[in-house]
């Protein structure tokens, strides 16, 4: 791997967020993104996730910083078989290994994850609502429970958000360790909740309520963080999509099935932000602007809107992981561990590339309000203002 991550610039311990998508067996993405901020000093504060986001959100916020790393590790192997000698393999060879792998993921399921049902239920005419999917994923409780420290998780100082449908209402919400009830603290069932993609794996019932992925309604889970009852919005925004939506037209139903979940998984983020951001900017220029006239006009008006709070700037680092050729369109299904190393390779350099350039330095702004986007894709990164 390269050399250890160059210290980014900031202003001394700003507020930083980590958003972390959904995908599967392309999160070990993600083991190598925190790799490289935690090199370069950006611990979180928040860290914000959806299905295997939330798996891996819930390891680091569940272990102290000098740990983190370590756990994701371990989590990773313990839910893998060992296949390192795939790693020797190049080109179609190290394909049909990828395919084999997913194969095999498929009929027997993931050591410490899953495993697949005596009996498949689309077989049966009625079945619990609890045990409507083809997999069984009791055993992720135990592996959260073990690699997490959920008193840390509901008493520590860093903040978890975890995404979730409702399947009654088809609504997303958050289960969140600021807002749950003291007498319902976090445990390894919200987690899991946020991970239950259907139908493989089943709801999870919390309180009384089925829950599924929160990636059946968004996979990114940044609503959360511009949510406008926050009042202390991060000063750094770190995005980690898994799925990239821009692709080749498909020439081939195998490619047809690979741009379909790219567009469907990979939710339309950049366009969110854009949104988000042209939205925060004119809120900021109006605001400069009432100060101003607030200064020349003793209008009572002008002053109450002048005063109005309004959300301090933000840096958002937004990075996508872009899969190797050999990578199969059932990705997020191979577990094999030559590829979890290279996707965890690939978030480290990536988010090396992107801190090396320093993007949060650039100065772009014309008021410190304002939220810049800097985007790193396809090997470069490019800052926006968005107004």
């Amino acid at each position: 791997m390269p050399t250890t991550t160059k210290p980014i610039q900031t202003a001394d311990k700003p507020n930083i967020a980590l958003v972390l998508q959904g995908g599967g067996a392309l999160g070990a993405y993600h083991v190598g993104v925190y790799q490289a901020i935690s090199e370069a000093g950006l611990l979180p504060n928040w860290v914000s996730g959806i299905s295997i986001g939330a798996l891996t959100s819930c390891i680091l916020v569940g272990n102290r910083p000098e740990n983190r790393l370590a756990r994701l590790e371990q989590f990773w192997h313990d839910i893998s078989v060992p296949d390192e000698w795939g790693s020797f393999l190049q080109g179609e060879a190290r394909t049909a290994f990828n395919h084999m792998s997913n194969l095999r993921s498929l009929m027997f399921g993931q050591p410490n994850f899953w495993f697949n049902r005596p009996i498949n239920p689309m077989f049966l005419p009625y079945v619990p609502p609890e045990m409507t999917s083809i997999c069984d994923t009791s055993p992720m409780l135990s592996t959260l429970q073990r690699l997490a420290d959920f008193d840390l998780i509901n008493n520590g100082p860093v903040r978890l958000s975890l995404g979730v449908t409702n399947v009654q209402t088809g609504e997303l919400s958050f289960f969140d360790n600021t807002t749950q009830p003291r007498n319902k603290p976090l445990r390894p069932e919200h987690v899991l909740a946020s991970g239950s993609l259907p139908p493989g794996f089943p709801p999870i019932r919390i309180d009384g309520v089925l829950y599924w992925d929160g990636g059946c309604v968004a996979n990114t889970p940044v609503e959360i963080i511009f949510d406008e009852q926050n009042t202390r919005r991060p000063d750094i925004l770190i995005l980690v999509e898994l799925y990239n939506p821009e692709g080749k037209e498909p020439t081939s139903m195998d490619a047809v099935k690979q741009r379909e979940k790219s567009i469907r998984f990979g939710d339309r983020t950049l366009s969110h932000l854009k949104h988000i951001a042209v939205n925060h900017n004119l809120r900021t220029h109006l605001h400069h602007a009432n100060l101003k006239l607030a200064k020349e006009d003793s209008n009572s008006t002008i002053q109450e809107v002048a005063k109005k709070h309004t959300h301090g700037g933000m840096d958002i680092l937004h990075l996508i992981y872009h899969p190797n050729p050999d990578q199969i369109t059932n990705s997020e299904a191979e577990f094999s561990r030559p590829s979890i190393a290279d996707r965890r390779k690939a978030g480290y350099e990536d988010m090396q590339r992107l801190l090396a350039e320093d993007p949060i330095r650039r100065d772009v702004r014309q008021h410190p309000g304002e939220i810049i986007i800097h985007r790193y894709h396809k090997g470069q990164t490019t800052s926006h203002r968005h107004i």
